[in-house]
């Protein structure tokens, strides 16, 4: 996953059971607001309000304003990277730019919003880290240092958990269904982000899911991760209009273009015959794919936004799964 998908398009379905429940139904969110005043009215001139008197609304104390805590700002992030791999760059790279081609052109796909391939990965979860424990970062004398080091030692702490429960095996990762992330209004024509991940069943999608779980949780325990709240979701971001150019309105592209292109037919692997109105219909649950089989070599934590010297994106630590 691309971590920006975390603050862009609402990322998450159920990532446990890799349910096909489509991520972006049922969610919302909303603000209550308190009353302006009191007394069932608005301040008059003088300063007083309707059904009080200037004395009685003297001894008002006005509460002070809700402001949300502010969001701790994105330094880094848990990695199972798959951009090393050279068959996965050039087959991801051929669909891609086949889709950038269409004829007729694919409403509001742009070369700005497809990732490169060499940032392919899996997030486990994204943090808020200092360099070094500099006592300002709003932790408790109680509460581990959120610092760089730390999440690293952690990383090599948690091997022989991740080696166990591996048993032998290699961390396989099969990308073997693609889907959006929420569209805007429900809309398959107004999508934001494409990705492309593993399918639900199976002894390597077992093994991940536990792996990638084990990992996750482990650094939410120790305070290190974000705790956003919803489920893990196990994805590879191939399009996401977050990095439209130039900057402006975030303008979606349409799915089921995509979906009809020859592009898309050359890595759909079972075409579906199902009725528009049927709710495993195209392009209203995951599709299967073949944009091949991976292994994981190693989990990262990697720095938000950075470029290496392929454009991947620079790993701050590693722990290398051998």
């Amino acid at each position: 996953m691309d971590p920006k998908t975390h603050s862009s398009a609402a990322p998450s379905s159920s990532a446990r059971g890799g349910s096909q429940d489509r991520s972006w139904r049922g969610r919302g969110r909303g603000r209550g607001r308190g009353r302006e005043g009191f007394g069932g009215g608005p301040p008059t001139r003088d300063g007083g309000h309707h059904g009080l008197s200037n004395t009685a609304s003297a001894a008002v104390v006005p509460r002070a304003p809700r402001h949300p805590a502010p969001r701790p700002r994105l330094t880094h992030f848990l990695a199972l990277p798959l951009g090393h791999h050279a068959g996965l760059r050039q087959k991801l790279t051929s669909f891609t730019t086949a889709l950038l081609h269409s004829n007729p052109a694919i409403p509001g796909l742009d070369e700005s919003i497809v990732v490169s391939a060499r940032r392919m990965h899996l997030t486990l979860g994204v943090m808020s880290l200092t360099e070094r424990d500099s006592g300002h970062s709003g932790e408790t004398s109680s509460s581990p240092p959120r610092t760089l080091h730390s999440a690293a030692a952690l990383l090599q702490k948690v091997k022989p958990g991740i080696m166990a429960l591996l048993s032998g095996h290699k961390l396989q990762v099969a990308l073997k269904r693609v889907d959006i992330m929420k569209p805007e209004r429900g809309s398959l024509d107004k999508a934001h982000v494409f990705w492309a991940g593993p399918p639900e069943d199976g002894d390597d999608v077992a093994r991940l899911k536990a792996v990638s779980h084990f990992i996750h949780d482990e650094f939410v325990k120790a305070g290190l991760v974000v705790d956003e709240k919803r489920p893990l979701k196990l994805h590879c971001t191939v399009l996401n209009t977050t990095y439209r150019k130039p900057r402006g309105d975030r303008l979606p592209f349409s799915y089921s273009a995509l979906l009809a292109t020859p592009a898309f037919k050359t890595i759909e692997r079972m075409p579906s015959v199902l009725p528009p109105d049927d709710p495993r219909a195209r392009g209203k649950a995951p599709i299967s794919v073949d944009l091949g089989e991976w292994t994981v070599d190693e989990v990262q934590i990697c720095e938000m936004g950075s470029y290496g010297p392929q454009g991947e994106y620079v790993a701050a630590a590693r722990c290398r799964l051998d």
